[in-house]
């Protein structure tokens, strides 16, 4: 249903590509939900939810089509939740032939129907984006971290014994950090070793420049060994 005070109905039926047609008795926004796999096996799990619906791929096959009739208002949609995701693509269509939205898995988003007065945004106080004028979460939130450019700044002493601590919450999730030497050095350790699973480590001096990569340098732990290194920032990414 809609996140405003416009409650509609949401009426949804699958059909098959070659025989969609938009629902005739909608009286609101009428879409039309095309959903596609580049391998043809299905979805593998993977579900497009838009507010309350859900939509699928079922079996083994490239496509599915499906119909919409939805009130105006601000619907939150995702797709998400099973394997093989560089092969799933969708597309919410409205009766003009207009694509709204469009993605592939993982997506988290907002879709937006008529008029409304929602105002888009993040939502998240810890994030770097806060905005509190938001009434739906789009998804758009981002932490420190998340880029170099938003690095995580480690302010300990240069002697090994100070480590600094983040994590990561999934495989191929991505956490950066920088940090600064005051002073040039002969030889500079960066290392992950006390992890204790498998990791990568990619050290840059700017954010396009990199200084040396290592993935499993002691068992799943990694570690970038640099020489002759100037005073300046550096960057992490883990």
């Amino acid at each position: 249903q809609p996140s405003n005070d416009d409650h509609g109905a949401v009426v949804i039926d699958n059909f098959s590509a070659t025989e969609g047609v938009i629902d005739e008795d909608c009286d609101a926004n009428e879409l039309a939900i095309y959903m596609y796999d580049s391998y043809g096996d299905g979805w593998n799990g993977n579900v497009l939810t838009i507010g309350e619906e859900a939509f699928e791929i079922e079996g083994f096959s490239d496509g599915d089509t499906a119909e919409a009739c939805l009130e105006d208002g601000s619907y939150s949609v995702t797709c998400d939740s099973g394997s093989w995701q560089s092969e799933v693509s969708w597309q919410i269509v409205d009766a003009e032939g207009t694509v709204l939205l469009e993605g592939g898995a993982p997506y988290s988003g907002v879709l937006q129907l008529g008029e409304t007065s929602d105002i888009l945004g993040c939502m998240d106080p810890d994030a770097i984006n806060y905005n509190p004028d938001a009434t739906v979460d789009d998804g758009s939130c981002y932490y420190a971290g998340d880029f170099c450019d938003i690095a995580i700044e480690y302010t300990g002493d240069f002697d090994g014994l100070e480590p600094v601590n983040g994590a990561t919450t999934y495989a191929g999730d991505v956490e950066w950090y920088s940090f600064v030497l005051d002073q040039a050095y002969d030889n500079l350790n960066v290392s992950l070793i006390g992890s204790d699973f498998d990791t990568q480590l990619d050290v840059y001096s700017d954010c396009a420049t990199m200084l040396g990569s290592n993935d499993d340098y002691e068992g799943a732990q990694s570690q970038v060994n640099l020489f002759d290194v100037p005073a300046g920032t550096y960057h992490c990414m883990v």
